[in-house]
């Protein structure tokens, strides 16, 4: 069994004990506590099930709140210690015992077995946008055909632009035909396939150039993109390289707008610094500005890096520290998904030969919100998860130790003394004969009586 399934079990079993203790104790605040260490349990749960707000608010609200209403209650009304504490169905703890672990091994036995099978949630959606990035002559518009897979009918996308950026479709999971023609239905790229697996977020991009006399084509590529929330004000950056055939970095080139080199000792295929004859380190030109994306091959999928939120000049700069494309005040919009796409650009010429340049679309609609829109549920949960939930947690779980130190230190000490019993004496001989006994004369003496009234006196 695997590690999550083997600490699932463990808290399983553990919140089960927690509530048969809560059920047999007899002392009131204990089994609060025993209520407390079983409401822990399911939050660990919740976590597991990835559900990390409901997790925190099963210990702030249940564990909390509720909690604290009980012991309350039961140190107001002195119920620490029931005043019947006499079983009068004795049976009833092992039926119950028997009946427990009857049910759970009815439970758990198909588990471990394998013979049931657990229902598993239906797979998501997918979601797919297209991106023309693609070197045309002319930067002429495009007509790009999607089909196959889960669509009944195909989807056009008709006169797009250079640079355009659709909204994102919901597809099902398959494999999807892509054709890119002309507006007037010449060829710009062969047919090409996309694959789109269940739940992702992915960008198709058209790129490359279209040079008939190289014979080169435009090409497409899916880059995957994250719908995580953001928790932070930073911004998560992609860098796809589909112009330069030397690595390109992303540099904040500062204030200065300038690429500062620095001598910078040169590094070695495992890691450490080259040396010379004198065993001095052999220093090379390198970046002195700030390095927002690391270099990047051209074609590869991206790796998404962060970055402080604002307006930042960014440049391109190759490995031989020449600047490609500046991106003079390129806002960074805070807690979002930035795509960073270097194509090509078509260049007019006076030449026959098309010729291009790098060309970043600077488009709204390439940036992704990773926040939930405001006043929205998801936005409420997070802002409740990130900014006020552990300060609420820290509060009840002092004001839980607070009241249980409130019950222990006021509770009244008891002293362990005997009852006393009160007992009738038993005499065996009439108390006028041990008088006598006693003071040697006879207590007994005729006493005058009263003469009996006249009617009348």
């Amino acid at each position: 069994m695997s590690f999550e399934l083997v600490l699932f079990f463990g808290l399983a079993i553990l919140a089960v004990v927690f509530a048969a203790l809560m059920l047999l104790s007899k002392n009131a605040v204990h089994s609060a506590m025993y209520l407390i260490g079983n409401f822990g349990c399911v939050a660990v749960l919740y976590l597991l099930l990835n559900a990390p707000f409901i997790g925190m608010v099963q210990i702030a609200v249940y564990a909390g709140a509720i909690m604290v209403l009980f012991l309350f209650v039961i140190m107001l009304l002195g119920a620490e210690q029931t005043t019947d504490t006499s079983r009068r169905f004795r049976w009833l703890t092992g039926a119950a015992t028997v009946l427990a672990g009857s049910l759970f091994m009815a439970i758990v036995s198909p588990l471990v077995i394998g013979g049931v099978n657990l229902p598993r949630p239906a797979p998501a959606d997918a979601t797919l946008r297209l991106i023309h990035a693609g070197g045309v002559p002319n930067n002429t518009a495009v007509n790009v055909t999607l089909s196959g897979g889960t669509l009944a009918e195909p989807l056009i996308v008709e006169n797009a632009s250079f640079g355009d950026v659709t909204d994102f479709y919901t597809v099902g999971a398959g494999t999807y035909n892509v054709l890119v023609q002309g507006v007037d239905g010449s060829a710009i790229m062969p047919p090409a396939q996309v694959t789109v697996n269940a739940g992702e977020k992915l960008s198709a991009v058209v790129y490359g150039e279209l040079n008939l006399d190289a014979g080169t084509f435009p090409q497409i590529v899916t880059i995957p993109q994250s719908a995580a929330p953001g928790i932070s004000d930073d911004t998560r950056i992609l860098l796809f390289n589909a112009y330069s055939a030397k690595p390109l970095a992303l540099v904040d080139l500062g204030p200065n707008a300038l690429v500062d080199l620095r001598k910078r000792p040169q590094m070695g295929a495992d890691g450490q610094t080259v040396k010379d004859a004198a065993n001095n380190d052999v220093l090379v030109d390198g970046l002195g500005d700030t390095i927002v994306v690391n270099f990047t091959e051209q074609n590869a999928i991206p790796v998404p890096t962060t970055y402080e939120a604002g307006l930042n000049n960014l440049a391109l700069v190759d490995s031989d520290f020449n600047i490609v494309k500046t991106l003079f005040d390129y806002d960074l919009p805070r807690s979002s998904e930035q795509l960073i796409f270097v194509g090509s650009d078509y260049l007019e010429t006076v030449t026959t030969q098309a010729t291009y340049r790098a060309y970043i679309p600077r488009n709204a609609a390439i940036t992704i919100e990773t926040l939930a829109p405001f006043g929205s549920p998801a936005s409420i949960g997070e802002v409740l998860f990130t900014d006020y939930l552990l300060p609420v947690n820290v509060v009840g779980i002092l004001l839980l130790v607070a009241l249980v130190g409130v019950v222990v230190l006021t509770r009244p000490e008891t002293e362990n003394t005997e009852r006393r019993v009160v007992r009738r004496r038993k005499v065996s001989r009439p108390l006028t004969s041990v008088i006598s006994t006693q003071t040697g004369g006879d207590v007994t003496e005729d006493t005058p009586r009263l003469p009996t009234p006249q009617s009348g006196d």
